[in-house]
């Protein structure tokens, strides 16, 4: 079966390819080349012209991994002539699609022999190249390799500083990732092209402002941010917000239709690749044509609709950002980032003021939150195994099969988990790890009895990369920016992205000596101004509190002090605790109150960020119950006193702000306080009590409020906390709580300072009334301010 045996010798080839990106080993390069030539002696030209262009277009692809990854030039001239036989067989007229791949895949190699040799003709080869490709690769019928195609053709154009073709190919590209996104099936096909979609606005805004264009790259980056933020809500949320039930049927009826139509045409493709005759090749092609057309109008179909439907995020001009109404004194700092620059775009007084952040590029960035240091790698495969290992045993209890083989393996994986969090212990692995990996590390991996030297090895590690950190966005970040900065500015907007989301920008100014200005943050220009309209009809004129967790008693001692201070101001409360204060009842009786206060435990799903939400009493009030349904037409601040409330989503998506506090405010919240990391409840409890004074009683903005907490916080002695809990509450009860928590807290602090063998011991800085426990910013640099928290108001 010669036939058969060619097509099981290319798989094999394509086998070892993958093996081969996958390790780099020169073995499976070569039994991949012997394979795919075993292929050919089957495959000819003349006879299976079809399977023959195939396989050269596979061997070329070969011989461009093998150049990629050794640079030798003898395997690109070998790729450049399997792609040029392959261009034999396919043309455009008979195989427009394999065509264009082809073309597709030749310019990448033109395109990594110019970056490799800097010669122009490589270049030239490669824009050709690819614009033949992008003649079949149009963004409504083919968006996966329009965007593909386009992506690349804007790298070149980069690397030579064509920035108008720049802007030309990203225009394209976009549109591609437009056609995608209309026509996803799911949530997470939508998320996935939200993340191709990301660096694709930044590139073109890069582009447009090295055409002196600054206020359409502010514009491309608004447009980019409210896409982001429009998927926090879903197409078929909102068709359901506005239109009921109907209106998601119709989005679900055309986005079905598109599906069919892309079926079609695929299989119309098929027909043509395959034909056995002449007559049955032109047969084939006038159904491919025709499948074409289906699939424009099935898309043209779906856009019509999403437009008549008003679900298309909307947009702000360049115009309209020139008359921005930004308070008086304050700046917005809206980042712009790219593998090759990052730029911070400041909009102050009318004008725009492009200030370069050279060591605060995208790619800087992603390795301060990224990087994986060996023994936390080890871990990672541990931690997964043994995470696999459960659900198998799982599985096999379900299905009432012998758990015998299961449980070995799940012991098996418990072994090599202990030994891997046991190196972690005994190695500085932890200490170097980036942001997001120390973080899940100290939070996520290390629970339970048997591991409690790892578990406080990875927190003192955490503890420390929080310090680190802050003080390099100092460095990175806000020195350049702040030199920009005229001297009148009080307050600065944040528009962050990408992984920078997740880390504590407003933190590090203080290591920048901007302690005298105040930072906020918000999702996009938009929604701040949309929360600051809101907010303008609001007011702090009562409170819903809830404390559902009942083994966290400091945060009701933190409510209870909370409640002390309404009522003293003569303002209602509701007051949910423990067992009253469920899912459905936050989620429904917070409805019609002005200060919204959840205290207690809160979880952050990595893998799906709309499962993300508060724990309450039965079950998880979810990020998407939140942003279907809840009522926050009355609400002036939401308070997230708990866990990890203020993570966005910067790993399955890519958009920033995809997390609670861009759901609360695209939903109705004008302002939210929520925390980026998990926060201790005692510190957190005199933070809140602190900030609520400084808002309510004396007339601080909600972000001054927070960040002066937080910094009376950082300073605090133990005599200032024990007089603080004696001037907040003549309660005895509530004291004694207090004193209690705080007797924890410094405990803790001084055992861990005399381990690290400071002079006193452990006793001694128990006595010490100058003792300051909170001076990590472990402790005060969690929580920050989210939407319209800039501007005192009557509260």
């Amino acid at each position: 079966s010669p036939s058969q045996w060619a097509a099981t010798q290319n798989n094999l080839a394509t086998l070892y390819l993958q093996m081969y990106r996958r390790t780099g080993e020169e073995r499976y390069a070569r039994q991949a080349e012997e394979a795919y030539r075993r292929a050919l002696e089957v495959y000819t030209q003349e006879e299976s012209p079809s399977q023959w262009a195939a396989t050269q277009n596979n061997l070329a692809t070969l011989y461009l991994q093998m150049y990629r990854r050794t640079g030798e030039e003898r395997y690109a001239r070998q790729a450049e002539e399997a792609y040029r036989r392959a261009l034999e067989v396919r043309t455009q007229e008979e195989s427009p699609s394999d065509w264009a791949a082809t073309q597709n895949n030749l310019a990448n190699l033109y395109l990594d022999l110019y970056e490799r040799t800097g010669e122009e003709r490589y270049a030239r080869q490669a824009e050709e190249a690819y614009r033949r490709a992008l003649e079949v690769f149009s963004p409504r019928v083919d968006p996966v390799h329009a965007l593909s195609t386009a992506r690349s053709l804007a790298r070149l154009y980069a690397r030579r500083e064509r920035w108008a073709d720049v802007h030309e190919a990203f225009t394209t590209a976009l549109s591609a990732a437009d056609t995608r996104y209309l026509a996803a099936a799911s949530d997470q096909e939508r998320r996935q092209v939200m993340a191709e979609a990301v660096p694709l606005f930044h590139g073109d805004a890069r582009a447009l402002l090295r055409l002196g264009r600054p206020w359409d790259a502010l514009a491309r980056l608004e447009e980019g941010r409210a896409r982001a933020l429009r998927e926090t809500i879903g197409l078929e949320t909102l068709a359901r917000q506005l239109h009921g039930e109907e209106g998601v049927q119709r989005l679900r009826n055309v986005r079905g239709r598109v599906r069919e139509a892309e079926a079609r045409l695929a299989t119309a493709q098929h027909a043509v690749d395959t034909a056995p005759t002449e007559a049955a090749r032109q047969e084939a092609l006038a159904a491919r044509a025709q499948a074409f057309q289906d699939l424009i109008n099935a898309r043209k179909e779906l856009e019509a609709l999403v437009k008549e439907m008003d679900l298309e995020p909307p947009t702000v001009s360049p115009d309209d950002l020139a008359a921005f109404p930004l308070p008086p004194g304050t700046a917005a700092a809206i980042l712009l980032l790219t593998d090759e620059e990052g730029t911070a775009l400041v909009l102050y007084n009318g004008t725009i003021t492009p200030v370069p952040l050279p060591d605060f590029t995208r790619e800087q960035v992603t390795r301060l939150v990224y990087h994986l240091p060996e023994p936390v790698k080890v871990w990672i495969d541990a931690y997964n195994a043994h995470t696999e290992a459960i659900r198998r045993l799982e599985e096999a209890r379900a299905r009432r099969e012998d758990m015998k083989e299961a449980q070995q393996t799940l012991e098996e994986a418990r072994v090599r988990w202990r030994a891997a969090l046991e190196a972690i212990a005994a190695t500085e692995g932890a200490y170097e790890a980036g942001w997001y990996y120390a973080y899940r590390l100290a939070f996520h991996a290390v629970r339970g009895e048997g591991y409690r030297q790892a578990e406080r090895a990875a927190l003192e590690a955490w503890k420390q990369i929080v310090e680190r950190t802050v003080e390099e966005l100092a460095q990175r970040f806000w020195q350049p920016l702040a030199a920009h900065l005229p001297t009148s500015v009080r307050r600065v907007l944040l528009l962050p992205a990408g992984p920078a989301a997740l880390l504590p920008l407003h933190a590090a100014a203080v290591h920048a000596n901007l302690r005298d200005v105040v930072i906020a943050y918000a999702p996009s220009l938009l929604v701040w101004k949309q929360a600051r309209t809101r907010a303008q009809s609001r007011t702090a004129s009562s409170l819903f509190l809830a404390t559902p967790a009942a083994d966290l008693p400091f945060s009701r001692a933190e409510a209870e002090w909370l409640v002390i201070r309404f009522r003293r101001l003569g303002r209602p409360v509701l007051y949910l605790d423990t067992d009253r204060a469920t899912a459905r009842a936050v989620w429904k009786r917070a409805q019609g109150y002005g200060v919204i206060h959840f205290s207690g435990h809160a979880t952050y799903n990595w893998n799906d960020p709309t499962a993300s939400g508060l724990l309450c009493a039965d079950t998880i009030l979810t990020l998407q119950k939140i942003r279907q349904s809840m009522d926050l037409t009355a609400a002036r601040l939401v308070t997230l006193s708990a866990c990890e409330t203020g993570i966005s989503d910067v790993v399955t998506g890519g958009e920033e702000f995809f997390g609670l506090p861009g759901g609360l405010l695209e939903v109705g919240a004008p302002a939210v306080v929520a925390s980026l990391w998990p926060v201790h409840d005692v510190s957190t409890a005199f933070l809140m009590d602190r900030f609520y004074e400084l808002w309510l009683e004396q007339g601080y903005s909600i972000a001054q409020a927070l960040q002066e907490a937080a910094a009376w916080l950082r300073t605090a002695t133990k005599a200032d906390l024990l007089n603080r809990i004696k001037k907040s509450t003549d309660s005895p009860r509530v004291r004694a709580m207090l004193e209690d928590m705080l007797k924890v807290v410094i405990e803790a602090e001084s055992a861990r300072m005399a381990a690290q063998e400071v002079a006193d011991a452990a006793t001694q800085i128990l006595r010490r009334s100058d003792f300051v426990p909170f001076r990590s910013p472990h402790y005060w640099a969690a929580f920050a301010a989210y939407g319209a928290v800039l501007e005192r108001e009557h509260v």
